[in-house]
């Protein structure tokens, strides 16, 4: 496997629409390589019920240990992870739950420590305190440009050429034309 893709979602933001869609399109997925891994509450996506989706177990194996929904003793998850990343012919791999950001949301508001014990009690940590980090940044990030953007959003000036093209693609209103040329390839920045 190539690469483990982790949605972390938020709660109340489509995780469970993605996560039924995800495990009702599984063999769709998997002609392109991808695998939604068979682990966690899969099974109620597949049912199209709302679920914390496949990863729902393994996160809460990280959540802090106060938490109500924290699992204690989170090997078998584990184990069924890392037996789903194996057994998969899959270039990219899918792990979903919102419960993901709940290990680290102490951490990311600045109230408590990194979260340590997700790095020492998963065999597969290591992607987990790489999430961690780039969250931080990303937050980090997020928070500076929010505290730099005008209250008139209008009155933003754009900083990168993206931006600009962005911009402009908003205030043509993009027509169908439009689109194909960027589903092409045209006059994208950075092509």
């Amino acid at each position: 496997m190539k690469q483990i893709v982790l949605h972390i979602g938020m709660p109340k933001t489509g995780t469970s629409a993605l996560q039924v869609f995800l495990a009702r399109n599984h063999a769709a997925l998997k002609e392109h390589a991808t695998d939604y891994f068979q682990i966690g509450e899969f099974n109620l996506g597949l049912k199209g019920s709302i679920s914390s989706g496949n990863g729902s177990f393994l996160a809460r194996t990280l959540l802090p240990p106060n938490s109500p929904a924290w699992i204690a003793d989170g090997e078998r998850y584990h184990a069924e992870f890392h037996a789903a990343v194996r057994a998969s012919t899959a270039d990219v791999g899918i792990v979903s739950s919102e419960m993901f950001i709940d290990a680290a949301r102490d951490y990311l508001a600045g109230r408590g420590p990194f979260p340590q014990r997700s790095a020492v009690t998963s065999v597969g940590a290591r992607f987990m305190v790489d999430f961690y980090d780039l969250v931080d940044r990303w937050a980090a990030w997020a928070t500076e440009v929010a505290q730099a953007w005008p209250a008139d959003p209008s009155q933003a000036e754009p900083t990168l050429d993206i931006d600009r093209y962005i911009l402009q693609l908003a205030e043509r209103r993009v027509s169908h034309d439009a689109v194909d040329d960027i589903d092409r390839g045209a006059s994208t920045p950075g092509r």
